[in-house]
């Protein structure tokens, strides 16, 4: 199959096609989804993108997204690679830093102090303002 198939609300798609665009074999493809760490979403086009259907491909490292028209010829095959972008690098605090969280911490434990344990009720006054 080199196009995909929409029959009765399901949509079918080549293996092989993913499998390559996940660089994957398509017997890993097969087990990553059943396993659901390859999930999948289908979309409709509306207005100027009437008559096509973009299926998109996650995994936890790469994203793959198929355009196709609904007679299921595939217009585009696109992959992001997760990965290349790296995880962000973890800030380290300056002194000012440190002690501005340190300060904050002093301030919401003095706040915790005053309030009423968390079992019980709020109370509410929606009074006339008169005491």
């Amino acid at each position: 199959m080199t196009t995909i198939e929409f029959q009765n609300g399901t949509v079918e798609v080549d293996a092989g096609i993913l499998a390559r665009a996940f660089r994957i074999g398509t017997d890993d493809l097969k087990r990553r989804m059943r396993e659901g760490t390859i999930t999948s979403r289908c979309e409709r086009g509306e207005g100027t993108d009437a008559g096509r259907m973009r299926l998109s491909f996650y995994s936890p490292d790469r994203r793959v997204q198929v355009i196709a028209e609904e007679s299921g010829r595939i217009l585009t095959c696109t992959a992001a690679d997760y990965t290349r972008r790296g995880a962000p690098a973890k800030a380290q605090p300056d002194a000012a830093g440190a002690a501005r969280k340190s300060r904050l911490d002093a301030l919401l434990d003095t706040a915790l102090q005053g309030t009423f344990p968390a079992s019980d009720p709020i109370a509410l006054d929606f009074g006339n303002g008169e005491n």
